[in-house]
């Protein structure tokens, strides 16, 4: 919860969208091989789709500073004090790019494939309607999301037994449906092998002077 003046500055700035500037953007960009798959798996752990925007804003400066330059939009840092739960304040820092009007809607359709958790969202800032595409990831693209997705909610642990050392991706989320979701996919494809979804911890958040209890559920993927 904010308690205190926001200072925001602009580190990267693009020009603001007209029809020329988005003729040359979409003409280039359309060309490129971008992995949307990829971005798909980040945007449904670290992105938002809110109001008339979609936004990547983490602490973290590299990955905002990547999706900003290839998407060619404004790279901010903002500045403001807030406070948890129970009561701590700090100053949060954070990092964010986001994507609005035509540039929004093409990114949208693009993307739109390769969002499990985050549809429902995504549709609602979009100013045009269009159907979800429901053909089937390939190989490839299931595991350019799982890369994804360990980049926002991902965490990489070691386990070393008879001296050879295992490495096991821990994805952890508060929706057990989307962790479910991924495992079938990669189940469709033999891609590693899934443990069970667990319940790992509870905790509150607090916005405004409501208390909500959050359920975080864990899925450990064997490399």
């Amino acid at each position: 919860m904010s308690n205190g003046k926001e200072n925001m500055t602009v580190l990267i700035k693009y020009p603001k969208q007209n029809k020329i500037t988005n003729a040359d953007f979409f003409k280039r960009k359309n060309d490129e091989d971008i992995n949307w798959s990829y971005w798909g798996g980040w945007f449904d752990t670290d992105g938002t789709f809110t109001g008339k925007h979609g936004k990547l804003a983490l602490k973290d400066h590299e990955p905002v500073k990547l999706f900003s330059k290839v998407f060619e939009t404004s790279l901010r840092f903002d500045e403001h004090k807030t406070i948890t739960p129970n009561a701590a304040q700090y100053v949060a820092k954070i990092f964010s790019a986001a994507l609005r009007q035509e540039k929004l809607n093409w990114f949208c359709r693009n993307i739109e494939k390769f969002i499990l958790s985050k549809k429902n969202n995504l549709f609602k800032v979009c100013n045009q309607p269009f159907l979800s595409n429901q053909v089937p990831w390939t190989r490839q693209e299931t595991i350019n999301y799982i890369a994804g997705v360990a980049e926002g909610d991902g965490c990489f642990l070691s386990k070393t037994k008879d001296k050879v050392t295992f490495l096991n991706l821990l994805i952890a989320s508060s929706n057990a449906q989307y962790l479910s979701d991924i495992q079938d996919r990669l189940s469709e494809h033999n891609l590693c092998n899934c443990g069970d979804i667990q319940e790992r911890e509870i905790y509150q958040t607090k916005k405004e002077n409501e208390l909500s209890i959050i359920f975080v559920f864990t899925l450990v993927i064997k490399i």
